[in-house]
């Protein structure tokens, strides 16, 4: 939560110099809006650097169950396209397991083990799809964290950039 919190502080940070560079460029003329020019660039680079950073905290933050209202609504999203690419217009009307379903409170015998058993039928198919998000989630996260080592190392490892009066502007931020 703090990185998340110090990432959108600085992409705020970002955008206000971004800004203020903008609008002097449009000021000054020659040789200086060159000049100003560049360092823009060099902003709006760190600019974009800073958001991908803030992306990286509040996906870091969902993995670890800090923003679970996001999780969930990403789930409801996600479940809600798989519904439509398999043709159903309402993901939460599935016509004949949820009328068997629906009997589950009912008042007589029959309607309760119809239900009873199309909710059986699921079990193993949500099972099987439980294994296959665990497995499908440990795998992503050993990636992310592997190319978050080799870029952190990568970034590291990038020399400041200098303008012409030789002051050195940083590509990334640790």
């Amino acid at each position: 939560m703090a990185r998340l919190k110090k990432s959108e502080a600085q992409v705020k940070t970002d955008e206000g110099q971004v800004e203020l560079f903008r609008a002097q460029i449009r000021k000054v003329s020659g040789p200086q809006q060159q000049a100003f020019q560049q360092q823009l660039e060099v902003l709006e680079a760190q600019l974009a650097l800073d958001q991908d950073g803030l992306q990286d905290a509040k996906q870091d933050l969902t993995r670890a169950g800090g923003d679970m209202a996001g999780s969930i609504q990403r789930l409801w999203e996600k479940h809600r396209a798989e519904a439509q690419e398999h043709g159903s217009k309402d993901p939460s009307i599935d016509t004949a397991a949820n009328s068997a379903e629906a009997g589950y409170d009912a008042g007589n015998l029959i309607a309760q083990v119809a239900a009873w058993y199309a909710l059986s039928r699921k079990t193993p198919l949500l099972m099987r799809a439980r294994e296959e998000v665990l497995a499908d989630t440990a795998a992503l996260m050993y990636k992310h964290d592997t190319l978050e080592a080799v870029a952190t190392s990568l970034s590291a490892q990038i020399p400041p950039q200098k303008n012409s009066q030789g002051a050195g502007f940083p590509l990334v931020r640790g």
